[in-house]
């Protein structure tokens, strides 16, 4: 799938999601009110990023280790997506639920499972290439802050340095019925591997 179709389907999620939360109740008032919507942070206000921890860790061949995808200093998140790339020739991804089919990664604390939906959630050891993308499904509310959204656990598999790149990011908050881009910044991490 193409990047614009997975953030399109993050988007029409997201939106189905806020249309369910906003349904009128029929039993309700008789005349619907509009409510105010709160200003959204502006960019200047939340410098949030996207960042991968630890920035350096050194591994010999055979160990395993994990880069977590931190996000920080996010306001009003509502939904997020992160994919990554590595040297598969150096690093070789493990996963995170050995009882579902595939190589995932696991899911962080930044965004509770039982109030969130995983749109995509994949390692391919091929490729050297990971994607994760979560939403949050009302009424849960918006996250702001900071944690762990996922980590990708993997074993060093050959002598060398690579790093693990965030290929693409896209942070989202809702806002009268809107999808609202989050600006952010990101950082990779290095991984070296000794015999």
């Amino acid at each position: 799938m193409g990047k614009t179709f997975r953030l399109r389907v993050v988007a029409l999620l997201l939106a189905v999601a806020l249309a369910v939360s906003c349904a009128p109740d029929q039993a309700a008032v008789q005349s619907p009110t509009p409510s105010p919507t709160p200003p959204l942070p502006t960019p200047a206000s939340v410098r949030a990023a996207v960042v991968l921890e630890p920035a350096h860790l050194a591994l010999r061949s055979g160990e395993t280790g994990e880069v977590n995808i931190f996000i920080k200093n996010v306001a009003a998140l509502y939904g997020a997506e992160v994919h990554l790339s590595f040297d598969p020739a150096l690093l070789s991804p493990l996963d995170g639920y050995p009882d579902t089919p595939g190589l995932q990664l696991v899911h962080g604390t930044l965004i509770d499972r039982a109030r969130g939906f995983v749109a995509q959630n994949q390692a391919d050891a091929a490729a050297g290439a990971a994607d994760y993308a979560v939403v949050l499904v009302p009424p849960a509310a918006p996250v702001s802050g900071e944690g762990v959204l996922a980590t990708l656990r993997f074993r060093a598999i050959e002598e060398g340095t690579t790093p693990v790149r965030i290929r693409d990011s896209k942070l989202a908050q809702l806002a009268g019925g809107s999808v609202i881009p989050i600006p952010h910044s990101t950082a990779p991490a290095t991984v070296v591997v000794s015999r």
